[in-house]
């Protein structure tokens, strides 16, 4: 079906054109898939002893101060794929021996998965389960039925002052109860195939909140006086964990008492609500929270990912900054993909050390290299011009990247590896004297990986300047490689207007004609002595340069 200009798909009605803006939701016009994969953490009646397909979807409608998600409904990761693609994945899924089809949070995709299961017409032979926070405009719904066998939404608050203090929905209780009657009307009574697996029905989720006792009594007053209860059935949930902003809410900064729990569980005896499942209360963790690494989205054949590499990483960032009490000192990632034949790595033993390690000695099935750059912020570099000793920020800089880039490299790896490929890290330190050079040069690399080219400091001016690090790792996932610049971004080597670098090289070791590196070598030795952490460190040549923050 047609999606039409001016989105009114979920209950914000926001009006965005989703083909030239994001809505409210973050949803843009291509379906944006977080994870693709079994889960079974779901009812049993849903995940059974297979594993339900899920597949998240990136954005929310409701955007909930406490959602466990939070990183994909308000963080909005995720890749976006074809509706072709979101086709596949059903089939995939259902190849793995999924239970059903679970589309998580799909309200601003409707015309998409609507679409994609058009695709599939008599090849998916499970249920579609729509799963839904109930958040949901009945014109939506309508269009669903008829390819939705599972309905399976939450029934979150119906107190409009507390829909609105931790939704921004004051309308959540009327809009989700009526949206709640309009999917049984669709589905009707829970049916069940052999095995005891739902393959048709509705499902009313409710997780008890801190303080929502006498909200969550009144929700199921609601069932028992609007639903046949013994055609639906309800899933109570213990397992709220205060996450996302709900530091910001006290009231809700906590875990739930036993005591609030077990008054739940009295007032579902007293309505005769039988039919259904209770959470046990030991619930309430971080483990039922999935990881979103793009499991099962990418297609095997293989698809450019480049920027959701480049969200991979910069996520990894954030979250180690905060884990660490870190300040982020590194711009957005850059992220060049090299092909593993490049007969530019051959070319390596004559430009670097005669053993350079090729991506092929590192990873036997290597089809391609992942480089990336962290431009460091410009505070970190302009602490550094002047004076012969390195700044404290600089030196604290190259120990932070250090550390927190090998923990990158093997998240990386994992990532990798989740998609159903191979990766390797390439050895990379640096051989001592007489050669000091490495058998991995990062900036070689990230060179044939079209990052940028080589300035008279033998630093890699990329977009982002040259004031950065860079990090690789060989896989056998296919992606598209990028083309090494050619045009030379050195003001010197481009047309001899520039040789600042060499002027502010503290012991004259950057000359026109050469590089003395055993020089250099010395100097970063002694510099290591004197700072603080013993960064063997120096930057007098990429700082204050008309290349330290662009290719100029």
């Amino acid at each position: 079906m047609e999606q039409s200009r001016q989105c009114m798909l979920c209950p914000r009605r926001c009006g965005a054109e989703r083909k030239i803006q994001n809505g409210f939701c973050g949803g843009g016009s291509l379906p944006k898939v977080a994870r693709a994969a079994l889960h079974f953490w779901e009812e049993p009646v849903i995940s059974g002893e297979e594993g339900s397909g899920t597949v998240f979807f990136s954005g929310c409608p409701l955007q909930c101060v406490f959602c466990q998600n939070h990183d994909i409904s308000s963080g909005n990761f995720g890749q976006e794929i074809s509706i072709e693609r979101l086709a596949e994945i059903f089939l995939e899924l259902q190849e793995q021996g999924a239970n059903n089809i679970n589309l998580v949070t799909g309200t601003h995709y409707v015309p998409q998965i609507i679409a994609a299961l058009d695709l599939v017409r008599g090849k998916l032979q499970i249920p579609v389960v729509y799963n839904s926070s109930g958040y949901e405009t009945l014109e939506t719904l309508r269009i669903l039925e008829g390819y939705v066998d599972i309905y399976l939404p939450d029934l979150k608050y119906l107190d409009s002052k507390r829909s609105l203090r931790y939704s921004n929905a004051a309308d959540y209780p009327q809009t989700a109860t009526a949206a709640i009657l309009e999917m049984f009307r669709q589905v009707g009574a829970v049916q069940y195939d052999e095995r005891g697996m739902l393959k048709k029905g509705l499902i009313v989720r409710h997780m008890v909140m801190p303080g929502g006792v006498e909200d969550s009594v009144n929700i199921l007053r609601w069932v028992a006086e609007n639903l046949p209860l013994d055609d639906i059935l309800i899933s109570i949930m213990s397992q709220y964990t205060p996450f996302h902003r709900s530091a910001d809410f006290p009231e809700i900064h906590r875990r739930l008492t036993e005591k609030e729990y077990d008054a739940v569980l009295d007032a579902l005896d007293e309505l005769d609500i039988e039919n259904g499942f209770c959470q046990e209360l030991s619930s309430a963790s971080e483990e039922y929270t999935p990881s979103f690494r793009l499991e099962g989205v990418l297609k095997k054949e293989g698809i450019p990912v480049k920027a959701t590499i480049q969200q991979v990483i910069d996520r990894f960032i954030d979250e180690y900054c905060e884990k660490m009490g870190w300040q982020r000192i590194w711009q957005p990632v850059l992220v060049g993909i090299a092909d593993a034949e490049n007969p530019g790595f051959a070319e390596l033993r004559k430009l670097v050390i005669e053993d350079h390690q090729l991506p092929h000695e590192a990873l036997p099935s290597a089809k391609t290299v992942i480089s990336y750059f962290l431009p460091f912020i410009p505070e970190v570099p302009n602490s550094n011009i002047g004076e012969v000793m390195p700044s404290e920020p600089w030196a604290k800089a190259y120990e932070y990247t250090n550390k927190m880039a090998a923990d990158l490299n093997i998240h990386l790896i994992e990532w990798v590896k989740d998609q159903g490929y191979e990766a390797a890290n390439p050895a990379a330190a640096m051989l001592g004297e007489p050669y000091l050079r490495s058998r991995w040069s990062q900036r070689h690399v990230a060179r044939l990986a079209g990052l940028g080219t080589f300035g008279v400091n033998n630093m890699l001016i990329t977009e982002k300047g040259c004031c950065g690090r860079a990090y690789s790792v060989v896989t056998s996932l296919p992606l598209t490689a990028d083309e090494a610049m050619q045009e030379e971004a050195c003001l010197y080597k481009r047309n001899r207007s520039c040789l600042l670098c060499v002027k502010r090289c503290p012991i004259g070791a950057l000359t026109v004609e050469g590089f003395d590196r055993l020089k250099c070598h010395l100097h970063l030795e002694s510099n290591g002595e004197k700072t603080s952490n013993g960064a063997t460190v120096c930057g007098k040549c990429l700082v204050g340069m008309p290349c330290s923050f662009k290719r100029p």
